[in-house]
């Protein structure tokens, strides 16, 4: 069903009545730097947190990896996600058994991955529905690279440095069996490295010996150093190892990935960069970010596949697997690599160093890709024919790839029966798809058990096929092939928008007659809750009259029936209007939504419609009572209130006001309206998370999309705040001393925090080890992800002021060594031991003292008449 509303019909809505519609998919400001949020169920991974069992749902907003990527769209299926970033890629994540990711398997992806085959594609729109996909792209880039698997047949595509050469067989080899040596390859011509690439080589490491001595890796070198580049004396990470400090082995604006033979094998990516993407440790070697690489043994004289693939601002390796990274490091090679002229274009290659070792490092062959160069064309048609593509589940002809088998498909594949139509609105169901295209028709195909295709019968098509009932509404305006009808007198009408619910669809018919524009909405499919809604049946009709040269029926007059009192129209297999709107109502459609069982309208005038299923409170009124008759619920948000965007989902719904304020309702059993519980609410409602004390947007959390699953929702917001170190190239991470997702939590500490001299945690603290969007001082004493503080050994307190050491006032054990234990004394206690504890004796001690106070004596009967009544004080006290 229509999770996310398209881009394509603010094209369409503007010359309605002459209102600018801001619906946020048309072009839009590109933001600089994101934080993306997820919220409610996850058992299918659909909240992206990288979680490889079913750890629950979140019942407020986490953050999910996406490398702050500059997000343009979200979009959601029902247990699926999909990104579009500003920068021309698709990352999907959640459920994929059908295939609904588009990234080549059916494996579930556990956090967000870039979809390789829509990679640097220009995308026109988006939808995601029960268990697959459509994406309209433009598809006239032609990607550039390079393909080698014989580096002997064309040596004046490369520069040999030190002792690498090429061999009899063709192979690259960096360095030499019979000596200690160091050598590099680089590619004669520079490449892009700035957008989006992809380069795999294969390799393979001879006669690693290090009974001789020390024995280094294999790296893959992105540098704008030269060709004559080398690197350091003997060091494995060649150029782009080395202390930033120093810069003794390596030199900044240099990133290498290296396949380390040394110790333990494995991978590890460094770059002397500037800040804030390096994270210098002990060693001041520059590291991002390494893996072992487990069974895979590298050593083993076999040859090996590497991939690399980069993404602003994602850089993913692979290695013998190109299902599944083996390391992800988000990173920005603009920062990394500085280029001549910031052109983006830097030299790529080997280099390797065998330090004491006799081993020999091969390269069999060698392909770089750049997923950019002409991806992005000036003029082009942007709702251009042969744009349609469609991935997942297929059981029921879905795709509408016209085939006789019902596959899932686990990439785009081409809607062919579209090919040349241009389609300007998509939507779909759970097993169910809609379109309306430019010249005024909509077509359906898919499951149909409740007549959701509109085909007067229950039969599934697997072919796009025409909706009889709007071709005819369209023949009645004489259609709307000739756009320029519309700025004129004449009638017209035309569908421009479609959505598809769960197991129903929807249509807005545009009409305009003698000057006056006016929208019709009709509906089929299963309306056992209202969800179509009323509708109007026409008793009498005779055939057109008033339009010359056109031919059609006009009802005369109609019927209205809702599903509360008439059962027989629960279920519709044809397309009929609904009684709520039309030329009387006054009523223009803005944006149409739908659920599962519910459907939302905002008009042009800001009124926010509800009808259908009502269960959970979906409809916003206050009830549970189902109805199909539109119930406004605008007056439960302030007046002043402007709806940027609106989304449904499966039983809840998403507001977004232009203030960056979110609202919320419906069903929360999994937490999806992200208020910190699970209690469903029936009225919109404030989604606090994201609000500062002041009332408006916290600092780093001023939403601006939003997207709607069956049972979750995800959210996106600027990389700004008080905690965040913007810069020039919006940098996404938070400066010392700040934590939490959008860096807006401040550590804790005594002092002024404006203060430069102010340390988190009285720089006695730890940091949380997992947490690493800090710059490089984040190595350093810091605090936990949200702001507390653990101590050092040797210190106490909630910000860990508290040296433990013994003091005239704090009554510590002394130490054993240069730092305090902070244990207390016995008889002390409190955070600095300074708090005496008052015994309060036990009856049996009360009883002892009275034996020995009488030893040898009779104890007094009054003596033992006032312990007596101690005791029975002490227990009552106890």
């Amino acid at each position: 069903w229509c999770f996310c509303h398209l881009v394509l019909a603010s094209l369409l809505l503007p010359w309605v009545a002459g209102i600018p519609l801001d619906n946020g998919r048309g072009p839009s400001r590109v933001h600089g730097g994101h934080v993306t949020y997820a919220w409610g169920r996850n058992q299918y991974h659909q909240l992206g947190l990288n979680e490889r069992i079913n750890n629950g749902s979140r019942y407020a907003p986490d953050v999910v990896d996406t490398g702050y990527a500059k997000v343009k769209a979200l979009y959601a299926g029902e247990n699926s996600n999909y990104l579009e970033t500003a920068n021309l890629t698709i990352s999907s994540w959640g459920k994929n058994d059908w295939g609904q990711l588009g990234i080549v398997h059916n494996n579930p992806v556990y956090l967000p991955t870039h979809v390789r085959s829509l990679i640097s594609k220009s995308i026109m729109f988006f939808e995601g529905g029960g268990n697959h996909a459509f994406v309209g792209i433009d598809n006239t880039g032609q990607a550039k690279g390079f393909d080698y698997d014989d580096f002997s047949s064309n040596p004046e595509n490369f520069v040999y440095v030190g002792d690498a050469k090429s061999s009899a067989e063709g192979r690259l080899q960096l360095n030499s069996l019979e000596k200690r040596s160091v050598g590099a390859v680089w590619h004669a011509r520079k490449v892009q490295v700035y957008q989006a690439f992809r380069t795999y080589f294969r390799f393979r490491i001879q006669h690693h010996d290090k009974d001789f001595g020390g024995g280094d890796g294999l790296v893959l070198v992105i540098q704008s150093h030269g060709l004559n580049a080398l690197g350091g004396d003997g060091q494995d990470i060649g150029l782009a190892k080395g202390s930033r400090r120093g810069f003794r082995a390596g030199v900044p604006n240099s990133l290498g990935i290296e396949i380390d033979t040394y110790n333990d094998v494995g991978l590890e990516v460094r770059s002397c960069g500037p800040e804030p993407y390096t994270f210098d440790n002990s060693d001041g070697d520059c590291f991002l970010g390494g893996v072992d690489f487990g069974d895979i043994n590298p050593k083993d004289q076999a040859f090996h596949t590497i991939i690399v693939q980069y993404a602003p601002f994602l850089l993913d390796v692979f290695l013998d697997n190109e299902d599944i990274p083996i390391k992800r490091i988000p990173l920005n090679m603009e920062v990394l690599v500085q280029t001549d002229n910031n052109d983006g274009m830097a030299y790529i290659g080997f280099t390797c160093a065998t330090g004491d070792a006799y081993s020999l490092h091969e390269v069999s062959s060698w392909h770089f890709k750049n997923l950019a160069l002409g991806a992005i064309q000036v003029g082009f048609d942007p709702f251009g024919a042969n744009q349609v593509r469609a991935f997942g589940a297929n059981f029921q002809g879905q795709l509408g790839l016209a085939f006789m088998d019902k596959d899932p498909r686990y990439e785009p594949n081409l809607m062919t029966q579209l090919a040349d139509i241009v389609v300007v609105e998509l939507g779909a169901g759970v097993e169910h798809s809609v379109a309306v295209t430019d010249d005024g028709v909509v077509y359906s195909w898919g499951g149909n058990a409740y007549g959701q295709l509109g085909h007067f019968d229950t039969v599934p098509r697997t072919t796009p096929t025409r909706v009889l009932q709007i071709v005819l509404q369209s023949q009645i305006y004489c259609n709307c092939l000739n756009p320029s009808r519309r700025n004129t007198t004449d009638m017209y009408g035309c569908p421009v928008q479609a959505v598809a619910g769960g197991y129903f669809s929807l249509i807005v018919f545009e009409a305009k007659d003698k000057g006056q524009v006016w929208h019709e909405v009709w509906g089929w499919g299963d309306n056992a809750f209202g969800q179509v809604g009323c509708i109007n049946v026409p008793l009498v009709k005779q055939e057109s009259t008033n339009v010359k040269n056109c031919q059609g029926y006009v009802p005369v007059a109609a019927n209205k029936k809702c599903p509360e009192t008439h059962p027989e129209v629960k279920m519709l297999t044809e397309g009929l209007p609904l009684s709520f709107f039309g030329k009387d109502s006054g009523i223009l459609i803005a944006e149409l939504h739908a659920g599962e069982f519910h459907s939302l309208a905002l008009t042009t005038t800001g009124r926010l419609l509800a009808w259908g299923y009502n269960h959970r409170g979906q409809l916003g009124v206050g009830s549970r009572i189902s109805s199909g008759t539109p119930a406004d619920i605008s007056p439960a948000f302030p007046p002043s209130l402007k709806i940027k965007r609106i989304e449904a989902g499966g039983f809840h719904n998403v507001l977004l006001t232009h203030d960056s304020v979110l609202f919320t309702w419906g069903a929360n059993y999994f937490g999806q309206l992200g208020l910190g519980d699970r209690a469903y609410r029936p009225t919109p409602t404030l989604v606090k998370h994201f609000m500062g004390p002041d009332g408006g947007p916290a600092g780093g959390s001023e939403i601006f999309d939003v997207a709607a699953g069956r049972h979750h929702t995800i959210a996106v917001g600027p990389c700004a705040g008080a905690g965040f170190n913007n810069g020039s190239l919006n940098s996404c991470t938070c400066k010392f001393g700040w934590k939490g997702p959008s860096c807006h939590i401040r550590c804790r500490g005594t002092g002024d925090p404006k203060l430069p001299s102010f340390k988190p945690c009285n720089g006695q603290g730890t940091f949380d080890s997992e947490d690493r969007r800090g710059t490089n001082k984040d190595h350093l004493y810091d605090c936990e992800n949200d702001g507390t503080c653990i101590c050092l050994a040797g210190y106490r307190g909630a910000d860990c002021e508290i040296a433990c050491l013994p003091t005239e006032t704090r009554h510590f054990v002394p130490p054993m060594g240069s730092r305090g234990n902070c244990v207390c004394i016995d008889g002390w206690t409190g955070d600095a031991c300074d708090i005496e504890v008052v015994k309060v004796l036990t009856e049996e001690e009360l009883l002892l003292m009275a034996e020995q106070a009488g030893a040898g004596h009779v104890t007094p009967q009054w003596l033992t008449c006032v312990v007596s009544l101690l005791a029975l004080a002490v227990t009552l006290l106890s």
